[in-house]
């Protein structure tokens, strides 16, 4: 890089503006650091996080369509697949 920039090949001012961004990310991350992260509280998350679904539940009518189709039960051979997404979906929630 030195002899980029003896040779011109490479501006000094470009290298200076770099060395600030190098800086500036080194004394943000030195700051974070020092900044305790606060603990959190898991039962309290999950509590809150059963209380928005339950308020955020969704009532289908199962009615037929215009073929006499219902949604549930799944059918599973016209279905194919089914995926279930999310945290919860790997374990079961009690």
């Amino acid at each position: 890089m030195v002899a980029a920039v003896q040779q011109g090949r490479l501006r000094e001012s470009v290298v200076d503006e770099a060395v600030v961004r190098v800086l500036r990310l080194v004394r943000r991350v030195r700051e974070g650091a020092s900044t305790p992260a606060s603990p959190v509280d898991v039962d309290l998350h999950h509590a809150l996080a059963r209380q928005a679904a339950h308020e955020c539940a969704v009532l289908l009518k199962n009615e037929p369509d215009a073929d006499g189709v219902t949604l549930l039960p799944l059918n599973m051979a016209a279905t194919g697949s089914l995926a279930v997404i999310g945290e919860f979906a790997r374990t079961r929630a009690t």
